[in-house]
C-alpha cells in the first residue's frame, strides 16, 4: 500500500511540475507581450485572480500569450 501512495504522489508531483512550467512560460510570455507583471504564487492560489489574469491575456494580440492562457484555462483539452 505504501508503494501505491508513493506512486500517486509521484504522479501528482509530475503534474504539478508540468503545471508550474506552463504557468512560468505564460508569465514570461505575458511580461514580454504586455510588460505586465503578475504574482505567480497568488495566481496558483487564488482562482478569481487567475481568471482575471487569463481574461486579460486573451485580449492581447500575442498568439503565444493567448495559447498559453487557453492551456491554463482548459487543461483537459491539452493533456
Amino acid at each position: 500500500m505504501a508503494m501505491t501512495q508513493s506512486l500517486d504522489r509521484a504522479g501528482d508531483s509530475a503534474e504539478n511540475s508540468e503545471d508550474f512550467i506552463l504557468q512560468t512560460r505564460f508569465y514570461v510570455a505575458l511580461r514580454r507581450a504586455s510588460g505586465r507583471v503578475i504574482d505567480l504564487v497568488w495566481f496558483r492560489q487564488n482562482k478569481d485572480y487567475a481568471n482575471a489574469v487569463l481574461d486579460f491575456a486573451e485580449t492581447i494580440s500575442d498568439r503565444e500569450v493567448r495559447d498559453a492562457a487557453r492551456r491554463l484555462r482548459y487543461p483537459e483539452f491539452f493533456r
